[in-house]
């Protein structure tokens, strides 16, 4: 699919795959959120949070041969704006040209990456890193489709290192709200 794809789209589709960016997210990155030395993506995600994405060896090649200027990467590879419903469209095309799946969408690569990455590391706690999910259920939501693979004890160990982190760093915020002077008194 890549191969049969114009440059435009091939750097969208890395994006969405390799940095498992959601596709607005993509369509708006712009050189200011690269760092071509080390290749890192600095994303704000849906809750205006800021989370850094690795850059594959494939998208920093990639990336390497988008004109210099102020817009979007994809926009600026394509030689003119573009929205997401063209470039939806466009990936429509692609699809039925190379034989893929009907209704394969363009977050589905982000789901794909986010199955990969389980399936190679077997951590929840990365998977949900590299998607920017602040709630391991939303995670664990993306691997729904492949949930015949997660053992109920991989999820429950998972969501108890979760709330264990969660309780220790709880107590650790009130240990330094403790009135001072008070075993004094």
């Amino acid at each position: 699919m890549l191969a049969a794809a114009p440059a435009h789209l091939q750097l969208m589709l890395l994006l969405c795959h390799d940095a498992a960016l959601r596709a607005k997210a993509a369509l708006s990155l712009t050189h200011r959120e690269y760092d071509p030395v080390d290749r890192v993506l600095s994303i704000r995600g849906k809750h205006g949070k800021v989370q850094t994405v690795p850059a594959s060896g494939r998208l920093a090649a990639m990336l390497m041969f988008v004109p210099s200027g102020d817009g979007p990467l994809v926009s600026l590879l394509a030689g003119r704006e573009l929205g997401y419903a063209a470039l939806r469209r466009q990936f429509v095309e692609l699809c039925k040209r190379v034989g893929a799946p009907p209704g394969l969408r363009l977050h589905d690569l982000r789901r794909t990456m986010a199955v990969a990455t389980y399936d190679t590391t077997h951590d929840l706690r990365v998977v949900q890193a590299l998607l920017g999910h602040d709630s391991l259920r939303v995670t664990l939501n993306y691997l729904e489709r492949d949930v015949h693979k997660l053992n109920p004890e991989t999820i429950a160990a998972a969501l108890d290192r979760t709330a264990s982190r969660a309780e220790a760093y709880a107590a650790s915020v009130l240990e330094r709200f403790e009135p001072t002077g008070a075993a004094n008194d």
